[in-house]
């Protein structure tokens, strides 16, 4: 058995089951012919950017089973093994084999997110919901614990109705502390390492105030960022670094954001400003729908649902844990519980 803060090595993890290895950057085309192979468009699991946050924690960005047929991702949280996203048809047979490898190497339940409908009837016993084991005390389903919101462009055209005023307000704020420093113009460009790099670290650095592990999951998106998708930045006057923001393609028309990133502690409104830039800038690229994605605090899900979303997903259905067949549920920490210690 693994002691708290050890994984099993690569060469373990090829003996059993097989064809388990590290996901790499040359993985992104494995990755999106099986999102397209998906008959169900529009996914916000099913993007390159959310495998690579998703699965960190083992290797630089997490590990994977692949047969041909069934694509299954592994990473790590809080000393617990994260199945990611199961990708193939009849991937929940596999997904039962390996979490049960998972689960007697680890001795503690083992995390599934994003499994479908269809795969979870072809689990065993064994399984419970994140209620009874939860990812987190303050966010039991991650970032599934608030719905999915995806919105339209057309959006954009209520900004100034009644039932938009306070994202309205927030973004005369914006206007107002532009026109202070004598700053007039909002700019948003493709990002550029050489042009952009400083400027998004510090940024970063801002942002994350010292908490160097929220940065992880963004800086997997610098270095290998989505080639289907957009990696934006959002300036002032071209200069001076105000947003970054990432978005993958998850259907013909739609994109999911998984990085958007503002100095809104500095500058009040810049949150909603920049969105709305980088929301006009992929009209251009003939994206018309935006999938946010879920949330893990009712902040981020009420700062979503500011745009009138045309859809509410609920996915708490699709994150289970494994507890093993021995093991009575009554004997998993209750949700109240304080959560695992992080790794070391």
């Amino acid at each position: 058995m693994l002691t708290s803060s050890e994984h099993p090595t690569l060469e373990q993890l090829l003996a059993i089951p097989p064809r388990i290895t590290p996901i790499t950057p040359a993985d992104q085309g494995l990755f999106t012919r099986m999102f397209l192979a998906e008959l169900e468009l529009e996914r916000y699991p099913n993007s390159w950017a959310y495998m690579t946050q998703a699965c960190r924690g083992l290797g630089k960005l997490g590990y994977k089973y692949d047969d041909g047929r069934v694509l299954i991702s592994i990473g790590v949280h809080k000393e617990h093994y994260v199945v990611v996203n199961p990708l193939g048809r009849y991937a929940g047979a596999v997904v039962n084999d390996i979490v049960r490898h998972l689960h007697h190497w680890s001795g503690k339940p083992v995390f599934i997110k994003h499994i479908k409908e269809n795969d979870r009837q072809q689990l065993g016993a064994g399984y419970i919901g994140m209620a009874e084991y939860p990812w987190e005390s303050d966010a039991p389903f991650d970032d599934a614990t608030y719905p999915e919101v995806v919105i339209h462009h057309r959006s954009l055209e209520h900004i100034d109705t009644q039932v938009n005023v306070k994202y309205r307000l927030r973004l005369n704020r914006f206007l107002n502390h532009l026109a202070s420093i004598a700053h007039d113009h909002l700019g948003i460009e493709h990002y550029d390492l050489f042009k952009h790099g400083e400027g998004v670290q510090a940024l970063f650095e801002r942002w994350a105030d010292g908490d160097a592990t929220r940065l992880e999951p963004y800086r997997n998106m610098l270095e290998h960022p989505p080639a289907s998708g957009f990696s934006l930045v959002s300036c002032l006057l071209t200069t001076q670094v105000l947003g970054f923001h990432v978005f993958d393609r998850v259907g013909i028309h739609t994109a999911a954001v998984y990085a958007n990133i503002t100095d809104h502690r500095r500058i009040p409104g810049s949150s909603e400003a920049c969105f709305l830039m980088a929301m006009a800038e992929l009209e251009y690229h003939n994206i018309t729908s935006i999938n946010l994605g879920g949330s893990e605090t009712v902040s981020l899900d009420a700062w979503k649902r500011k745009l009138n979303p045309h859809t509410l997903r609920d996915t708490r259905p699709d994150h289970l844990v494994y507890i093993g067949d021995s093991l009575p549920a009554q004997s998993v920490e209750a949700p109240t519980a304080h959560p695992p210690s992080p790794q070391r």
